[in-house]
């Protein structure tokens, strides 16, 4: 297959069947690690709306830096690129994200 971009691309369809998590495990089950499958700014909203974390690059986490801004994060994402992991704490105890 050639590269999407390319003239004459073929794609092929694959259609999955998706379930909620929630669905998916017992109730009152809760996993000590969620690996979701989306990124850049759906990632953000994720992380620090519906599971009310913050967001730092590494090497700030490991010293004790400001958590990430969503302005920062999409930064991240954008060539040159500044961080391909990164950490997620709980949002209390966590010191405030920097300016955007």
């Amino acid at each position: 297959m050639r590269a999407a971009g390319d003239r004459g691309a073929r794609t092929r369809l694959h259609r999955v069947e998706a379930e909620a998590l929630d669905r998916a495990v017992p109730a009152g089950y809760r996993p000590d690690f969620v690996k979701p499958d989306v990124e850049g700014a759906e990632l953000y909203d994720f992380v620090t709306g519906s599971l009310d974390h913050v967001i730092f690059k590494p090497s700030d986490f490991l010293a004790g830096g400001a958590a990430l801004s969503r302005a920062t994060f999409a930064r991240t994402q954008t060539y040159p690129f500044q961080a391909f992991d990164f950490v997620a704490e709980p949002r209390s105890g966590a010191p405030p994200a920097e300016p955007a």
